[in-house]
């Protein structure tokens, strides 16, 4: 996911360039045809906007590429850890679903687990039935995603043997 993110925001800082390369060029024929004149003059005042806005979509793209990192680090921690239970226990490592992916699935004889690792730092709390991070609502509704995700598991162990089997739904915060 970073290193899509990390493209994009290639590609968004190429096509800024281009851009930015064209309006000068088109700015200094304006500069020439209009003797320094007011169309030339606001040719440079609109590239500056964009030149802005551009610089505002970029800092939005790198903070997400960083959040995606931060993501893959910690279920990485986590997968680690749930590797290491010893005999007895299954595994699964980003499993997709119709929801995006479960992040891990534990199979023992205690039971199935579905693990959502989140990666947010700072304090978890629950007000009112709403998950908030520092007092705020996250991004996401991460419980609806695990809810969904475990009962979209569900079907699919149920459709393959019959059984519908308990799931216990899991949010890690690392």
């Amino acid at each position: 996911m970073a290193a899509k993110r990390r493209r994009n925001r290639w590609l968004l800082l190429g096509l800024t360039l281009v851009i930015g390369l064209s309006a000068l060029a088109i700015s200094h024929l304006l500069f020439s045809w209009a003797g320094a004149g007011i169309l030339g003059m606001g040719t440079l005042i609109a590239l500056r906007f964009f030149l802005d806005y551009i610089d505002g979509l970029d800092k939005k793209v790198a903070k997400k590429e960083r959040r995606a990192i931060r993501g893959a680090q910690a279920e990485e921690r986590i997968g680690t850890i749930l590797d290491n239970l010893g005999e007895g226990y299954l595994v699964l490592h980003d499993v997709r679903s119709q929801y995006g992916n479960i992040d891990h699935i534990v199979i023992s004889q205690h039971g199935i687990f579905l693990i959502e690792t989140k990666a947010h730092g700072g304090r978890v709390t629950i007000v009112k039935d709403q998950l908030l991070l520092n007092g705020h609502a996250p991004e996401k509704n991460f419980i609806s995603q695990t809810l969904n995700n475990t009962y979209w598991l569900r079907a699919q162990i149920s459709r393959t043997t019959n059984n519908d089997p308990w799931i216990t739904p899991i949010l890690v915060f690392t």
